[in-house]
C-alpha cells in the first residue's frame, strides 16, 4: 500500500532540503509538531502524498532535531532512549538511519571508511536498543496496569493514571 518506507525517507531528506523556502511564510504553528515537521508537512501535501505519507514525512522530518539532540549531549542512557522513543514514535529508527546516512563518507581510505564518529557510534546504540533490547528500553512491559494504579492510588479513570504509568515505565527503565 502507498510508497515504500526507503523512498519516503528519501523524499523526506530532499524535502528538508527545498521546503524551507517553499513553506517559508506559509507555516502555522501546530500543536506537536515542530516547524520543519508543519513544513515538510505542507511540502509533502502540495506533491499530492497520500495522508499517511504526508504524515510519515512531518514525523521523519519533524524529529530531525530530537535526534541531533539526544546523540551530541554525551552518553546516551536507557532512560534517554526510551524517551526518544515514547516522543517520536517508530519513525525514530527512520530517522537514525537517515542520520546516520547522512555522516558517512564515502571514504575509500582504510581508517577513515572503519571509523565511527561519536555521534555515529550514539545512533548505533539508539537502534540497538530499539531492535536488541525493545521490551527493556523502547517499550517494557509494566508490573501494573491502569487497574492496579487506580486501585493503589484510590483514584478513578483519568489522565493521572497515564501519568503515573509513564512515570513507572520510565523507573522501570532508569533502573
Amino acid at each position: 500500500e502507498g510508497r515504500p518506507i526507503f523512498a519516503l525517507m528519501l523524499l523526506g531528506v530532499i524535502i528538508e532540503g527545498i521546503c524551507e523556502d517553499y513553506a517559508s511564510g506559509t507555516v502555522e504553528r501546530t500543536e506537536g509538531r515542530s516547524e520543519t515537521g508543519r513544513r515538510a508537512e505542507v511540502c509533502a501535501s502540495a506533491m499530492r502524498l497520500s495522508k499517511r505519507e504526508v504524515n510519515f514525512v512531518a514525523r521523519l522530518c519533524g524529529c530531525r532535531e530530537q535526534v541531533k539532540k539526544l546523540v551530541t549531549r554525551g552518553a546516551v542512557s536507557r532512560l534517554d532512549i526510551h524517551k526518544f522513543y515514547r516522543d517520536v514514535g517508530d519513525v525514530g529508527v527512520e530517522r537514525c538511519i537517515v542520520e546516520l546516512a547522512r555522516g558517512r563518507r564515502m571514504e575509500c581510505d582504510g581508517d577513515k571508511a572503519n571509523n565511527l564518529s561519536y555521534e555515529e557510534s550514539r545512533l548505533l546504540d539508539v537502534l540497538g536498543a530499539y531492535f536488541l533490547k525493545h521490551e527493556e528500553v523502547v517499550a517494557p512491559g509494566l508490573m501494573l496496569d491502569g487497574d492496579d494504579v487506580m486501585r493503589v492510588l484510590k483514584i478513578g479513570p483519568g489522565p493521572i493514571v497515564g501519568v503515573a504509568l509513564q512515570m513507572l515505565a520510565e523507573a522501570q527503565v532508569g533502573g
